[in-house]
């Protein structure tokens, strides 16, 4: 999936090029990501208000952890709106320093988003709409120990209404429903946007019984491994307990073993 955070490779880039035009897309590009990202962590925009006076005005300015100072991110955010209005642009080293500086708040902002309890909220509006049976928990966050996760990965189960439209992880979801079963579904498309949020929604009752939808389901991932790879760091969202249980299905304590067994030739990572 074409997400904002997979073009941070390109910006860093543009920002060390010689070009002008270059220079300013990286500035531009990383500051409206920004604005993205509040939008994704729940923070209105009102008219038209700026990125920077959202940040400043949000609570968040003192919950960002490892970030760049205040003034550190003003001034890119000024660098950035001298640029777009035709007043010189930083040169290559000014405007490598202000795109690192709004990466690292851009950082700061995905910890606050990409957590559990973020997971288990956007688990509990699923389940609480009907249109999932079980929503499940899976990658980098669903690891204990695990640094700095990148995203939210969720696998939902769902009586065939929504598996119907798209049976792909990181591919091109359709995302109408979200209106009905979000209240603020403004958000979940921001952190769609952003790559913060990936989700796969799957028949429970077909997934590992149905031979053919099973097959169909894994002939449209991209890694043809994909489920066997998740199948021992899966957590189910247990709504009566508002917590994440170490509660997988059948087919995926299946899949473990082999997996642990696949380890073992090198074929996959342990």
């Amino acid at each position: 999936m074409n997400n904002l955070q997979s073009r941070w490779g390109d910006i860093m880039r543009f920002a060390h090029g010689l070009d002008e035009l270059e220079r300013t897309t990286a500035l531009a590009t990383s500051v409206a990501s920004l604005e993205v990202a509040l939008t994704a962590l729940g923070i209105p925009k009102v008219s038209k208000q700026g990125f920077l006076n959202r940040f400043e005005t949000s609570s968040l300015i003192s919950r960002v952890k490892d970030a760049p100072t205040i003034a550190e991110i003003k001034a890119a955010v000024e660098a950035r709106n001298r640029a777009v209005h035709g007043q010189p642009v930083p040169d290559p080293k000014q405007c490598v320093a202000h795109a690192k500086a709004l990466f690292k708040t851009w950082c700061g902002l995905r910890r606050l988003y990409v957590t559990r309890e973020t997971a288990g909220r956007l688990a509990m509006e699923f389940l609480a709409s009907g249109a999932v049976t079980h929503v499940f928990l899976f990658g980098s966050l669903a690891v204990r120990g695990r640094k700095d996760p990148k995203d939210i990965d969720l696998l939902l189960y769902d009586d065939g209404e929504l598996s119907s439209i798209s049976r792909r992880y990181r591919g091109t979801v359709e995302n109408w429903f979200l209106d009905e079963i979000f209240s603020d579904h403004s958000a979940v498309e921001a952190a769609l946007r952003l790559g913060w949020l990936d989700y796969l929604v799957i028949h429970g009752k077909r997934f590992g019984h149905d031979k053919q939808y099973t097959q169909s389901v894994v002939r449209q991932q991209a890694d043809s491994l994909f489920f066997v790879n998740i199948a021992d760091a899966i957590l189910k969202y247990d709504i009566s307990k508002r917590k994440w249980t170490v509660d997988r299905p059948k087919i995926f304590l299946r899949l473990a073993s082999i997996k642990e067994q696949l380890a073992i030739e090198n074929i996959v990572s342990a």
